[in-house]
């Protein structure tokens, strides 16, 4: 993932085009991960919403479209899941209308 950067208007609109899909954490802190997300359309939107919940700094990776979107989130879910500060505990949820299972626990949708 890139990052981390500051939780800012400005560095998130310097960094990711309007139209990029992709996977995202945020945290207080620069080495320590507390909420994890994807966004499916807009990863510069739902940056933006989320930039006024206390979060500080945020961490984001590109992807192609839903399906890797909901690898990626499992993957990075799975790897943060265990850590005391991580507030989103539910694993990610696929796509509607999919049959995905988690790539890494091969959890059904």
């Amino acid at each position: 993932m890139r990052g981390p950067y500051p939780l800012k208007p400005s560095q998130i609109n310097i960094r990711i085009p309007a139209t990029v899909r992709g996977v995202f954490c945020l945290g207080r802190k620069p080495d320590q991960v507390s909420y994890i997300d994807r966004a499916d359309v807009s990863l510069r939107n739902e940056l933006l919403k989320n930039q006024k919940k206390g979060y500080l700094y945020f961490w984001y990776e590109n992807t192609l479209g839903p399906t890797e979107g909901y690898n990626t989130h499992c993957r990075i879910y799975h790897k943060h899941m265990e850590e005391e500060w991580l507030r989103n505990r539910l694993h990610p949820v696929p796509p509607a209308s999919s049959y995905l299972k988690c790539p890494v626990c091969d959890k059904p949708a």
